[in-house]
């Protein structure tokens, strides 16, 4: 059973009770709830719960670190509160385990959510708008999986240069707190030696370790081999002497979603093994947790790529940027008109095309959000799953409001 403090700290924290993940019912009532308190018809999609947010974990860990040694975390890029509902729930034989539905932010992608999540700021506070976004100081548009500044087709990597400040937040970070609380925190990631992205500009003062000497390409393409060796690196952890510490698992498996989807990801049978060993290691001196930064919706290849068809269009300042189904174009002065109808022709119905200001008044951007200029002066943003994403080769993608982008799981087991 989780203690009372605990659930009183959620529901500070979230706005909302965390349920046992037994009770079925409660979390669909969770699910609907959050639905229907943030749907929007103009939008055709879900606008972000600021109360119920996942930038809101930074201040829970932060909260609870007072009755726990130990806080492991087991951050999974890309999992929907859909996903865990109608599958990973029939997998979950814990029954100390406790749930809730949390809301991703806008746009719904890793950069932009992991950043408000290690901030606990929302992106009109931290500026990171999608996973490439304008920089002035640079006057290009910069691509964080790459760490570089991008000029048409070509990519100026920054790897042994001075690195662009992405998160404006004057926020402590999480770990930065937890350090103060007299934590040691140990960052474990699996993004590979070559591109370390969300460790740029968000991981200031935290020790860690983000690369452990692996090359994680193909072991992305297993997750259930993936998963083993968290759980390894994990063991060997929590056998340290060291008392306060959190231990944080950054699980990539959002480039196998997008590539095979959630079907082919359940076939691994992760989750049975993932709370098998939270079962197995309980203590009561530790807490662990389960969160996810967005989801993924289904898409179909329309054989535009947005992306790479815009690079070739010479009324463009510069190179598209935003994330996956919400993207951000910078058209030359004086073609603002002719860059609109060309975007509205290639949308068609499987979106909208906006002024940048129209993210302001929608609400999915406060009217006071930083750098600004980061967005393009046009926006497209998906509606349904026929949009010519720039990820058109895949099967399922994010970054827009549908209810399986927008929606995560977060799982706690904390006597």
């Amino acid at each position: 059973m989780m203690n009372k403090k605990i659930k009183d700290i959620y529901s500070k924290s979230f706005k909302q009770q965390v349920v046992s993940v037994s009770d079925k019912e409660a979390l669909n009532q969770a699910f609907w709830q959050i639905k229907k308190d943030n749907y929007s018809k103009e939008l055709l999609g879900f606008v972000p719960d600021k109360n119920r947010s996942i930038a809101n974990i930074s201040n829970f860990i932060t909260e609870i670190a007072s009755e726990y040694d130990e806080i492991i975390v087991f951050a999974f890029d890309a999992l929907s509160f859909e996903y865990f509902y109608y599958t990973m729930l029939e997998d979950i034989k814990n029954k100390d385990l406790y749930a809730s539905v949390l809301s991703s932010v806008f746009p719904s992608t890793s950069t932009t959510a992991w950043t408000s999540i290690f901030t606990g700021a929302q992106p009109s506070a931290h500026g990171v708008y999608g996973t490439s976004f304008y920089l002035k100081e640079y006057g290009k548009n910069y691509n964080w999986i790459f760490n570089a500044l991008a000029d048409k087709e070509n990519f100026n990597t920054l790897w042994n240069q001075k690195q662009p400040k992405l998160n404006l937040s004057k926020k402590k970070t999480l770990f930065q707190k937890l350090e103060k609380l007299g934590y040691t925190n140990v960052y474990l990631d699996s993004h590979g030696k070559e591109n370390p992205f969300l460790l740029l500009g968000i991981m200031e003062g935290s020790k860690h370790i983000p690369y452990l000497n692996k090359d994680f390409n193909d072991l992305k393409r297993k997750p259930d081999k993936l998963l083993k060796h968290f759980l390894t690196q994990t063991t060997g952890l929590l056998k340290t002497k060291v008392k306060k510490k959190m231990i944080w698992n950054y699980i990539d498996i959002d480039d196998f979603i997008h590539e095979q989807g959630y079907e082919e990801l359940t076939k691994y049978n992760l989750w049975k093994t993932l709370f098998r060993y939270w079962s197995d290691n309980k203590s009561k001196k530790r807490a662990f947790l389960l969160i996810s930064d967005h989801g993924q919706t289904g898409q179909v290849n329309c054989g535009i790529n947005i992306l790479k068809t815009s690079i070739l269009n010479g009324d463009l300042a510069h190179n598209p940027a935003g994330a996956g189904r919400t993207m951000f174009f910078y058209p030359k002065k004086g073609k603002y008109t002719s860059v609109k109808k060309w975007l509205e022709k290639m949308v068609g119905d499987s979106g909208f095309v906006f002024d940048k200001k129209d993210l302001f008044k929608y609400k999915l951007l406060d009217k006071n959000a930083i750098a600004q200029e980061r967005i393009g002066d046009l926006v497209t943003l998906a509606t349904k799953s026929n949009f010519p994403s720039a990820g058109a080769k895949y099967l399922s993608e994010h970054g827009s409001l549908h209810s399986e982008e927008i929606y995560v799981p977060f799982i706690i087991q904390a006597s």
